[in-house]
């Protein structure tokens, strides 16, 4: 027979199991949903590019026009970033209140977007719609990392992933609502469906988290509980981590808007940097490469994410830095001589490009408490970079050509590769 001491323990450590316990359910639920809404901003990111020619003869608007309006959303990203930052900081309590927001203005910009033809009306439609989206992603890694924050490296891979995975999903959704005809007139009076249906999933999703936000009050504690616990473990190591801040965060910034750069001129500028024209390229392979791309950076991520379980974050980061420098060097010597060799080339750069954006965030996170600021730099180096990409790959090409331009490509790769080993040896040299 039990003593009366050992019963009653065991009555006192019922309740904390079952507390532990439905705090772990909650955070299943909430990571489920994060997840969901990384994949439909993913979506949102990539569903142009599948609708162009379509949407142009539709609206009667040129490429020209549409991409221009399409580019005030990295803009209005930038802005939402550090917007993100700041509204994750001052209302914690209140993120899936701000996700609804995020939710409800990407509808409103999904459902004007098919329907505006006036390029300064969509400009700000798109420019609301990156906005938008870029707090979403701040918000939605923030949740992440206070659910689970023993497993940072793990759960910002597969937040990463999910986006990923939205990007791809984001080519395919408008297949069946798009001119396959040959023609250059033809165009399909469907083109606006895919806009409706991702609209529709983000009501959806947006009603989930009013239900998740009228109901979460346990999930507002969990955030409170886990951000003390990070604001222990802040004043456990205080000098570490002021000490660190000043150096570790912004070279994460930087190393990663070259990373970008980087990543994007290759892979979205392909059709006009003159890759695709000077392949001789159709335009149904060039998305097909492009889809493939994007598929294996999203296994990249699903895969590092497990494999941080067992290696080291310092392993990863560097092989993918250089891997993707050396490829960006084997693309700009042999890559424009056959089809096979841009397609082979591009593919294996996607299996080293998807994980460092990620990991790099895992890189600060072993130095200094990943928060509202780390996420906004971390955001802004990511817009700044798909920006500076565009810009810079679209003037080089029109002055010089199609591989001085690739050539810039490989240098940001070496930048990326050499500032972030210059970074980790004067941090090295700080501790």
């Amino acid at each position: 027979m039990g003593t009366p001491q050992a019963k009653e323990g065991s009555q006192l450590l019922a309740p904390r199991a079952e507390e532990k316990q439905g705090k772990y359910s909650w955070n299943i639920i909430k990571s489920a949903t994060i997840l969901i809404s990384e994949l439909i901003l993913g979506i949102s990111m990539t569903i142009l590019s599948a609708v162009l020619h379509d949407l142009s003869l539709k609206l009667d608007m040129s490429y020209t026009q549409l991409s221009i309006a399409n580019s005030m959303a990295s803009v209005g990203a930038i802005f939402g970033s550090v917007a993100g930052g700041f509204l994750t900081k001052r209302m914690s309590n209140y993120l899936d209140l701000i996700l609804f927001i995020v939710h409800f203005m990407n509808i409103m910009a999904l459902i004007s977007i098919p329907f505006t033809a006036n390029v300064v009306l969509q400009s700000l439609e798109w420019f609301m719609q990156g906005w938008a989206m870029a707090v979403g992603y701040v918000v939605n890694n923030m949740v992440a990392v206070r659910l689970w924050p023993d497993s940072v490296g793990t759960i910002v891979l597969l937040v990463s992933a999910a986006n990923s995975i939205g990007h791809t999903a984001g080519c395919l959704l408008p297949i069946p609502f798009v001119s396959h005809e040959s023609t250059k007139d033809s165009f399909s009076s469907l083109v606006y469906v895919p806009f409706i249906i991702l609209a529709l999933i983000f009501v959806a999703n947006g009603i989930n988290l009013l239900i998740q936000y009228a109901v979460g009050l346990r999930c507002h504690r969990c955030y409170n509980s886990d951000s003390c616990t990070d604001a222990k473990v802040g004043q456990s190591e205080p000098q570490r981590t002021s000490r660190l801040l000043w150096l570790v965060v912004p070279g994460m910034g930087i190393v990663y808007l070259f990373v970008r750069v980087s990543d994007m001129m290759p892979a979205y500028l392909a059709p006009s940097i003159g890759i695709e024209s000077s392949l001789h390229l159709p335009a149904s392979k060039g998305d097909l490469i492009i889809l493939l791309y994007n598929i294996h950076r999203t296994i990249s991520k699903l895969v590092t994410s497990f494999l941080l379980k067992r290696v080291s974050v310092m392993l990863c980061l560097p092989i993918c830095l250089v891997m993707t420098s050396l490829l960006a060097v084997v693309l700009f010597l042999v890559g424009l001589n056959s089809v096979s060799c841009f397609f082979a080339i591009m593919i294996a750069m996607g299996l080293f490009t998807g994980p460092p954006g990620a990991l790099l965030l895992v890189w600060v996170s072993n130095y200094v408490i990943v928060d509202d600021y780390a996420l906004s730099v971390w955001l802004v180096a990511d817009n700044f970079g798909i920006l500076s990409s565009v810009l810079v790959g679209g003037i080089v090409f029109d002055y010089y050509g199609c591989l001085p331009s690739l050539f810039v490509n490989l240098i940001n790769g070496i930048i990326a590769s050499v500032t972030f080993f210059v970074l980790q040896c004067i941090i090295i040299t700080k501790n």
